[in-house]
């Protein structure tokens, strides 16, 4: 932390949409870890590094087409 706010740096988190949807059970952890993710940058940006000059930005991407989305809408079938 010292040289980021020596450096007036900047910290990128990568969310996900998983983090403010439900998913099927099968990404239920993972969706919860994106989640936190999101919440600790907005409170890192409010009030954890805001006057050391640190900016703290998320980016989340939205829906993507993966393997298990695939399997998901072929199949109907959720874990």
């Amino acid at each position: 932390m010292p040289f980021l706010s020596k450096t007036k740096g900047a910290i990128v988190n990568t969310s996900s949409a998983s983090g403010t949807t439900t998913f099927p059970l099968l990404l239920t952890a993972y969706g919860t870890v994106k989640g936190g993710l999101a919440h600790f940058t907005k409170y890192a940006a409010a009030h954890g590094f805001k006057h050391s000059g640190v900016r703290a930005n998320a980016i989340a991407p939205g829906k993507n087409q993966i393997i298990l989305d695939i399997f998901f809408h072929k199949t109907n079938k959720y874990f």
